[in-house]
Protein backbone atom coordinates (compact mmCIF):
# COMPACT_ATOMS: atom_id res chain seq x y z
CA UNK A 1 0.00 0.00 0.00
CA UNK A 2 2.96 2.59 -0.41
CA UNK A 3 2.02 5.60 -2.15
CA UNK A 4 4.72 6.23 -4.48
CA UNK A 5 5.64 9.99 -6.53
CA UNK A 6 3.52 8.35 -9.12
CA UNK A 7 0.44 7.13 -7.63
CA UNK A 8 0.23 10.96 -5.65
CA UNK A 9 0.24 12.51 -10.01
CA UNK A 10 -2.41 10.00 -10.60
CA UNK A 11 -4.28 11.28 -7.44
CA UNK A 12 -3.77 14.82 -7.88
CA UNK A 13 -4.87 14.60 -11.92
CA UNK A 14 -8.09 12.26 -10.95
CA UNK A 15 -8.71 15.13 -7.99
CA UNK A 16 -8.31 18.20 -10.59
CA UNK A 17 -10.42 16.33 -13.17
CA UNK A 18 -13.40 15.70 -10.85
CA UNK A 19 -13.29 19.19 -9.08
CA UNK A 20 -13.67 20.67 -12.54
CA UNK A 21 -16.56 18.70 -13.57
CA UNK A 22 -19.55 20.76 -13.73
CA UNK A 23 -22.38 18.84 -11.87
CA UNK A 24 -25.54 20.64 -10.79
CA UNK A 25 -25.83 21.49 -6.53
CA UNK A 26 -28.02 19.59 -4.88
CA UNK A 27 -27.19 19.49 -1.02
CA UNK A 28 -23.39 20.67 0.01
CA UNK A 29 -21.89 20.89 2.80
CA UNK A 30 -23.78 21.66 6.34
CA UNK A 31 -22.04 23.41 9.51
CA UNK A 32 -22.24 20.81 12.49
CA UNK A 33 -20.08 17.72 14.66
CA UNK A 34 -19.75 14.22 13.13
CA UNK A 35 -18.78 11.31 14.73
CA UNK A 36 -17.20 7.94 12.53
CA UNK A 37 -16.46 4.56 13.24
CA UNK A 38 -15.22 1.95 11.01
CA UNK A 39 -11.52 0.05 9.60
CA UNK A 40 -8.80 0.14 9.22
CA UNK A 41 -5.70 -1.59 6.86
CA UNK A 42 -2.28 -0.32 7.51
CA UNK A 43 1.13 -0.82 5.63
CA UNK A 44 4.77 0.02 7.28
CA UNK A 45 7.40 -1.93 5.71
CA UNK A 46 6.85 -5.40 6.13
CA UNK A 47 4.27 -5.10 9.21
CA UNK A 48 0.85 -5.27 7.75
CA UNK A 49 -2.49 -4.44 10.31
CA UNK A 50 -6.00 -4.33 10.01
CA UNK A 51 -8.21 -2.82 13.60
CA UNK A 52 -10.97 -0.76 13.81
CA UNK A 53 -11.40 2.76 13.44
CA UNK A 54 -13.06 5.47 15.31
CA UNK A 55 -12.97 9.66 14.60
CA UNK A 56 -14.39 12.78 14.56
CA UNK A 57 -14.55 16.24 12.82
CA UNK A 58 -16.45 20.07 12.76
CA UNK A 59 -17.61 21.30 9.35
CA UNK A 60 -17.15 24.78 8.82
CA UNK A 61 -18.66 25.72 5.14
CA UNK A 62 -17.12 28.08 3.32
CA UNK A 63 -19.56 28.06 0.40
CA UNK A 64 -22.39 25.66 -1.14
CA UNK A 65 -19.13 23.51 -2.78
CA UNK A 66 -16.40 23.91 -0.09
CA UNK A 67 -15.89 23.35 3.65
CA UNK A 68 -13.02 22.68 6.40
CA UNK A 69 -13.14 19.94 8.59
CA UNK A 70 -10.81 20.05 11.36
CA UNK A 71 -10.64 16.40 12.35
CA UNK A 72 -8.79 13.64 14.74
CA UNK A 73 -8.74 9.90 14.01
CA UNK A 74 -7.39 6.95 16.69
CA UNK A 75 -6.93 3.64 15.76
CA UNK A 76 -6.66 -0.01 17.41
CA UNK A 77 -5.22 -2.38 15.07
CA UNK A 78 -3.33 -6.25 15.59
CA UNK A 79 -0.28 -6.85 13.48
CA UNK A 80 1.26 -10.61 12.85
CA UNK A 81 1.91 -12.44 16.46
CA UNK A 82 0.84 -10.59 19.58
CA UNK A 83 1.87 -7.21 18.17
CA UNK A 84 -0.36 -4.24 18.17
CA UNK A 85 -0.88 -0.97 16.23
CA UNK A 86 -1.63 2.52 18.29
CA UNK A 87 -2.14 4.90 15.60
CA UNK A 88 -3.84 8.36 16.36
CA UNK A 89 -3.98 11.44 13.72
CA UNK A 90 -5.36 15.10 14.06
CA UNK A 91 -5.59 17.58 11.26
CA UNK A 92 -7.72 19.32 8.32
CA UNK A 93 -9.19 18.41 5.80
CA UNK A 94 -10.46 20.90 2.71
CA UNK A 95 -13.62 19.04 0.94
CA UNK A 96 -14.67 19.98 -2.41
CA UNK A 97 -18.49 19.22 -2.67
CA UNK A 98 -20.79 18.03 -5.64
CA UNK A 99 -24.50 17.73 -4.20
CA UNK A 100 -24.03 15.01 -1.23
CA UNK A 101 -20.78 14.08 -2.39
CA UNK A 102 -17.53 15.41 -1.42
CA UNK A 103 -13.75 14.76 -2.79
CA UNK A 104 -10.81 16.44 -1.00
CA UNK A 105 -7.55 16.43 0.55
CA UNK A 106 -5.85 16.56 4.08
CA UNK A 107 -2.92 17.33 6.24
CA UNK A 108 -2.09 15.83 9.58
CA UNK A 109 0.22 15.13 12.10
CA UNK A 110 0.78 11.58 12.99
CA UNK A 111 1.62 8.97 15.92
CA UNK A 112 1.79 5.76 16.15
CA UNK A 113 3.00 3.26 18.93
CA UNK A 114 3.86 -0.16 18.44
CA UNK A 115 3.69 -2.91 21.43
CA UNK A 116 4.14 -6.32 21.66
CA UNK A 117 2.97 -8.20 24.82
CA UNK A 118 2.53 -5.13 26.84
CA UNK A 119 5.62 -3.06 25.83
CA UNK A 120 6.73 -0.55 23.74
CA UNK A 121 8.34 -1.49 20.52
CA UNK A 122 8.50 1.51 19.01
CA UNK A 123 6.77 5.31 18.85
CA UNK A 124 6.78 7.08 15.34
CA UNK A 125 5.24 10.79 14.67
CA UNK A 126 5.41 13.38 12.07
CA UNK A 127 3.25 14.84 9.32
CA UNK A 128 1.43 13.08 6.83
CA UNK A 129 -0.88 13.99 3.44
CA UNK A 130 -3.77 12.14 2.54
CA UNK A 131 -7.52 12.24 0.03
CA UNK A 132 -10.42 11.71 1.53
CA UNK A 133 -14.14 10.84 -0.51
CA UNK A 134 -17.52 10.11 0.44
CA UNK A 135 -21.23 11.08 0.52
CA UNK A 136 -22.95 12.91 2.89
CA UNK A 137 -27.06 12.50 3.27
CA UNK A 138 -29.77 14.36 4.46
CA UNK A 139 -30.37 12.80 7.20
CA UNK A 140 -27.08 13.34 8.22
CA UNK A 141 -25.75 9.84 7.73
CA UNK A 142 -22.33 9.86 6.73
CA UNK A 143 -19.91 7.24 4.16
CA UNK A 144 -16.17 7.76 3.41
CA UNK A 145 -13.24 6.63 2.44
CA UNK A 146 -9.78 7.72 3.70
CA UNK A 147 -6.14 7.23 2.53
CA UNK A 148 -3.46 8.35 3.96
CA UNK A 149 0.67 8.11 3.77
CA UNK A 150 2.85 9.06 6.62
CA UNK A 151 6.42 9.75 5.94
CA UNK A 152 7.45 9.48 9.54
CA UNK A 153 10.39 11.70 11.53
CA UNK A 154 13.54 10.63 8.84
CA UNK A 155 11.87 10.26 5.89
CA UNK A 156 13.17 7.02 4.98
CA UNK A 157 10.92 3.88 3.05
CA UNK A 158 10.86 1.94 6.57
CA UNK A 159 9.28 4.83 8.04
CA UNK A 160 6.38 5.27 5.34
CA UNK A 161 3.04 4.26 6.55
CA UNK A 162 -0.08 3.85 4.18
CA UNK A 163 -3.23 3.59 6.05
CA UNK A 164 -6.97 3.28 4.02
CA UNK A 165 -9.57 4.15 6.80
CA UNK A 166 -13.58 3.62 5.63
CA UNK A 167 -16.08 4.60 8.09
CA UNK A 168 -20.04 5.36 8.11
CA UNK A 169 -20.57 8.46 10.63
CA UNK A 170 -23.43 10.52 11.38
CA UNK A 171 -23.14 14.10 11.45
CA UNK A 172 -25.42 16.50 13.80
CA UNK A 173 -26.79 19.87 12.49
Amino acid sequence: MRIGRAAWSRIALALGWALALPVPAQAGPVNGLALYLGGVAARQGDLHSTGVSLGGDAQFTLNDRWSLNPCLYVSAEGASGSQRVSDGLGGIQVRHWQGNWFLGGQIFYHDRLLSQDGGLLSSQYGPGLGAVTGWEGPSGWIVDAQVDALEGQFFSPDDRRTALRVHVGYRWR
